[in-house]
């Protein structure tokens, strides 16, 4: 398999030996930046290209795939292009008058695409000859849906070069990306080994019954860390009574004897005070909030509310 993935002395010997005409042929004299964009199921190209000095009226692209056909503007403008087969691949020229600091936006369709097979593994290639300085090349690949990178143990043998970012697109598709600081006259060769994407086998009850404990853990842990936080939150009810009556807080200090709940009568039997004026101390410290009084049958109940901590 690795040597498959290898290309052949001829084909670099080929690329070397079209290197100067590419050269030549090239009217872009230097590339700040590169950023490729494949799409393996559509056999589609999205390049947006960084000039930085143009030394002609056409701007030229060369690929090491037959191209079928292309849209691309440059500085946002539409731009009349032709596609010519060469050595290497296709050679793609716009028209345009800008000349420096300026951006191609180019998408382009690949007759043969980017795959072959080999039994149950499909290999992508892409290839890119630098003949012109280029300061930075970005290449990102997507995976068709339904697909994952082959099961190899060295992960060299299923993505090159090494560093490369792997990461999925909405969540169901892979791809892959390097970003690459070329030289002049070097050739970048990227492979991908992918297959279906393949369910694995029934998990382990074992493995399943560790995951129902640790989820149970998690909840366990999350309920203790709710109730300790609405423990700090709530405010001590001793602390805010600190400035009360002596009157106020002989009735607070019932309620909080009795779990923080008593009956207003009980309060008027309990402190021998007439209901007149435990009436009174009541509303006033219902007004101030620490205690809430519900109806309840002939008389009312007194609760501190849940914001303090009895």
């Amino acid at each position: 398999m690795k040597d498959s993935l290898k290309s052949g002395n001829a084909r670099k010997l080929l690329i070397l030996a079209v290197l100067v005409l590419l050269t030549a042929a090239s009217s872009a004299t230097s590339i700040e930046s590169e950023n490729i964009f494949i799409e393996v199921a559509d056999d589609r190209v999205d390049a947006e290209i960084q000039v930085e000095e143009l030394s002609s009226d056409q701007f030229a692209y060369i690929t090491t795939s037959e191209v079928s056909s292309v849209n691309a503007s440059i500085a946002g403008q539409l731009s009349e292009c032709t596609i010519r087969s060469v050595a290497l691949g296709s050679e793609i020229r716009c028209e345009t008058d800008e000349t420096e600091n300026f951006t191609v936006d180019m998408t382009y369709t690949v007759a043969e695409g980017f795959v072959e097979e080999s039994g149950s593994e499909r290999i992508f290639r892409h290839q890119h000859p630098v003949f012109r300085p280029t300061e930075q090349y970005n290449l990102e690949v997507v995976l068709p849906e339904g697909t994952a990178l082959a099961q190899e143990e060295n992960m060299s043998q299923v993505v090159s070069p090494l560093g490369g970012s792997i990461d999925t697109t909405n969540g169901r598709q892979i791809s892959v990306s390097w970003e690459k600081q070329p030289s002049l006259g070097e050739t970048l060769n990227f492979y991908i080994i992918y297959e279906d994407f393949k369910p694995g086998e029934s998990p382990d009850p074992n493995n399943i019954r560790e995951i129902v404990i640790f989820i149970l853990a998690l909840i366990a842990v999350g309920l203790l860390a709710y109730i300790f936080r609405r423990r700090i939150e709530r405010e001590s009810i001793s602390k805010a009574l600190e400035d009360l009556e002596e009157e106020e807080m002989e009735v607070m200090e019932l309620l909080i004897e009795n779990d923080g709940e008593f009956l207003q009568k009980d309060v008027v039997d309990e402190l021998d005070y007439s209901k007149a004026k435990v009436s009174g101390i009541v509303s006033g410290l219902v007004e101030e909030g620490y205690v809430k009084k519900t109806k309840e049958g002939r008389s009312n109940k007194l609760v501190i509310p849940k914001k303090y901590s009895v």
